[in-house]
C-alpha cells in the first residue's frame, strides 16, 4: 500500500507531501489544477522516462518519494532480495531527475536501476486511465489475468514443476547431443593424456628434490674442497682443532682433581669434542656421495623438463596434474557411456513430456472453462458500469501442444464497444476510458484472487458516464477499495461521495507563482466540495443538503 507521496519541483508543485489510507481515496478539483501532474509523478515512481521538461522553472532538480507498507507481501520481498535489497516491511523508492536530465533510482536509501525499478513496478501499483500503458494492453497479462481469476496459480506451479525438470533433461540431452559429435576424437584425446601423465611417473615433490641435486652437482668442486678442508682444520692436521682440544682435556683431567668446579668445563669441551669429530667426519664421508651419484645432470634436467611440462599441460603443480588424471578417468567412462547416459536421459525427457502434457491438456481445459465464467462476469460487471452494448470475449490461440512454460495456451481478450460490431484485440480498439471500465471490471469480478492487496490508481475512470452509471461505477470502485487501495481522481460527485478519504486538488500563488496545492478535507469541507460539484461555483443550501445526503447514503 501506498502511504505517502512526496514531490518537490516537479512541473507546478513546489513542494507536497500526500498521506495516504487504505481504502477508497479521491481526488476532485478543477480541470489544469494538477492533478494529472500527480499521476505524472507515480508514473516516474513506476519506472516511466524522465524528463527535464518535468522541473520546475528555475530548479536544480526534481524528486518525486514514495513510501510503501509492504509487510505481508512475499513475492515482493522475494523481488527485493534477488535485486540485492534486504527484506523489510517498509520500501521507500526516489526518483531524482537533475537539470542535466540525469535520472536516478534510489530504493531504501541504495542507488538502483530503471531495470530493477520496472521489475518492482507492476507489484506496487496500477496506473488505469486515458493513454495510460497498463495491464491490459500487455498481451502476456491476459494469461495470468485469466487464471487469477480461476484460481489456477496451484494447477499451474504443479505443471511448471514437472516442465522445468523437462527442460533441465532437455538441456543435459543436448550437451550429450555436442559431446558425441566429437566423441571419438575426445576419447582418443583423453585416452592420449592419461597415458602422458602415467608415463611421467609424476611424485609430489619430486621437482623440489631434483633442483636440490642439480644445484649440488653443478657446485661439486666447491662442496669437495670446502668438505676436505673442514676435516682437515678441524681433525686430519697436526694442529687441528680436535688436537688442540684433546690436549687440552688432558691438562683439565689433571686439575679436577686438584679443585672439582674444573670438571663441568672438561665436560662441556668434551662434548664439543664430540660434535666437531662428528662433523669432521661428515665432511670426510660427504664427497664420496657425489662421487657416487646414480644421476647426472643432464638426466636431472631432462626429468626437471618432464615434470615442467606436465605442470604446464596439467595444472600449474605435480599434485594437480595427478588429479587431473583422476578426473580424465571419470570424464572418459562419462564419455564411454554416453550411449547408455542417452538412453535414460531420452526416456526420462519422454516420461516428463507426457506428464506436462497431461498437466498442460487439464489446465487448459480448466482455462477454457475458467473463459466462459469470466465472459459472463464481465458482461454483468461491464453493463453495470454503463457499457450494457459492449462485449467482451476470452479467444484462445491454436498452439497445438507445444509446450511453453504456461503450457499450452496463448490468448487475448477481444472487445466490442457497440452491439452488433465486429470483435477486436482489446489493445487495438479500447479507448482511455473503456479501458479504465474494462480494468475496474475484472478487478472486481477477480477481487476474491490471493494475490496481495494492491494499489490501483483510476485516472478519470468516469469518462463518458454520469448519472446512475456514475453511481454503479463509484459503487464498484468503493467494493474494489474493500481489499485493495483504490485512489481515484473523478470530477463526478455521484462517485466523489463513495471517499473513505477526500483530497482537493487546487491552484493557488505562491511568491507571485502558481502552484499546486492538495487538501485533505474534513467532513464539512467534503460536504461543500461535492455540492460544488453538483451545482457549479454557486453552492446552494440544496446542494449542500443534497451532498450531504449523498455522502451519508454511501459511506458504509
Amino acid at each position: 500500500m501506498l502511504t505517502e507521496l512526496k514531490i518537490k519541483d516537479f512541473a507546478i508543485i513546489d513542494n507536497l507531501t500526500l498521506t495516504l489510507e487504505s481504502g477508497m481515496s479521491i481526488f476532485t478539483g478543477e480541470t489544469g489544477a494538477g492533478k494529472s501532474i500527480i499521476i505524472g509523478a507515480v508514473n516516474l515512481i513506476l519506472a516511466a522516462r524522465a524528463s527535464i521538461d518535468y522541473l520546475r522553472t528555475g530548479s536544480k532538480e526534481a524528486r518525486v518519494e514514495a513510501v510503501f507498507d509492504i509487510s505481508g507481501n512475499e513475492p515482493l520481498a522475494a523481488t527485493l532480495v534477488s535485486l540485492g535489497h534486504e527484506p523489510s516491511d517498509t520500501l521507500i523508492i526516489k526518483r531524482i531527475i537533475s537539470a542535466s536530465g540525469k535520472s536516478r533510482v534510489i530504493i531504501n536509501d541504495s542507488f538502483s536501476t530503471l531495470g530493477a525499478l520496472a521489475e518492482l513496478a507492476p507489484m506496487l501499483i496500477n496506473v488505469f486511465g486515458q493513454n495510460d500503458h497498463h495491464e491490459l494492453l500487455n498481451m502476456d497479462a491476459h494469461l495470468s489475468i485469466l487464471d487469477g481469476f480461476g484460481l489456477l496459480a496451484t494447477r499451474l506451479e504443479e505443471y511448471r514443476k514437472i516442465y522445468f525438470d523437462m527442460k533441465r533433461v532437455e538441456e543435459s540431452l543436448k550437451q550429450l547431443t555436442r559431446a558425441a559429435a566429437s566423441r571419438e576424437k575426445e576419447i582418443d584425446f583423453i585416452r592420449y593424456q592419461r597415458r602422458e601423465i602415467s608415463a611421467a611417473n609424476l611424485r609430489p615433490g619430486e621437482e623440489a628434490e631434483l633442483t636440490r641435486e642439480k644445484e649440488l652437482l653443478l657446485n661439486a668442486e666447491k662442496v669437495t674442497s670446502t668438505c676436505a678442508l673442514g676435516f682437515e682444520r678441524l681433525y686430519a692436521d697436526d694442529g687441528s682443532v680436535s688436537a688442540t682440544l684433546s690436549e687440552l682435556l688432558g691438562r683439565l683431567e689433571e686439575l679436577k682433581s686438584l679443585d672439582s668446579s674444573f670438571e663441568g668445563h672438561h665436560n662441556n669441551i668434551q662434548n664439543v669434542l664430540y660434535a666437531l669429530e662428528d662433523t669432521a667426519f661428515f665432511f670426510r664421508d660427504y664427497p664420496k656421495n657425489i662421487d657416487t651419484a646414480d644421476t647426472s645432470i643432464d638426466e636431472i634436467e631432462a626429468r626437471l623438463e618432464v615434470i615442467s611440462e606436465m605442470k604446464r599441460k596439467y595444472g600449474g603443480s605435480e599434485e594437480k596434474a595427478l588429479q587431473s588424471e583422476d578426473d580424465l578417468r571419470v570424464k572418459l567412462e562419462t564419455l564411454e557411456n554416453l550411449s547408455e547416459n542417452f538412453d535414460k536421459l531420452e526416456k526420462s525427457r519422454a516420461e516428463l513430456y507426457k506428464k506436462a502434457a497431461e498437466q498442460a491438456r487439464r489446465l487448459s481445459e480448466e482455462r477454457k472453462s475458467t473463459a466462459l465464467k469470466l465472459t459472463d462476469d464481465m458482461a454483468t460487471e461491464l453493463a453495470l458500469l454503463g457499457m450494457e452494448s459492449a462485449g467482451f470475449e476470452v479467444r484462445f490461440s491454436d498452439t497445438g501442444t507445444q509446450l511453453s512454460e504456461d503450457g499450452i495456451d496463448q490468448l487475448e481478450f477481444y472487445f466490442c464497444p457497440n452491439r452488433g460490431e465486429e470483435f477486436k484485440p482489446l489493445i487495438k480498439i479500447a479507448s482511455g476510458g473503456e479501458l479504465s471500465r474494462i480494468m475496474l471490471a475484472i478487478k472486481n469480478v477477480t477481487k476474491s484472487a490471493t494475490a496481495p492487496p494492491a494499489t490501483l490508481i483510476f485516472d478519470e475512470v468516469d469518462a463518458g458516464i454520469g448519472g446512475k452509471t456514475a453511481d454503479i461505477v463509484g459503487a464498484r470502485l468503493k467494493s474494489l477499495a474493500g481489499n485493495n487501495q483504490v485512489v481515484c481522481i473523478t470530477h463526478l460527485s455521484q462517485i466523489a461521495a463513495y471517499a473513505d478519504t477526500h483530497y482537493f486538488v487546487k491552484k493557488a500563488l505562491a511568491d507571485g507563482r502558481t502552484v499546486t496545492e492538495v487538501h485533505r478535507l474534513d467532513e464539512n469541507a467534503r460536504v461543500n466540495e461535492v455540492a460544488r460539484m453538483l451545482s457549479g461555483e454557486v453552492v446552494t443550501e440544496h446542494s449542500l443538503k443534497h451532498a450531504a445526503d449523498m455522502i451519508t447514503r454511501k459511506s458504509y
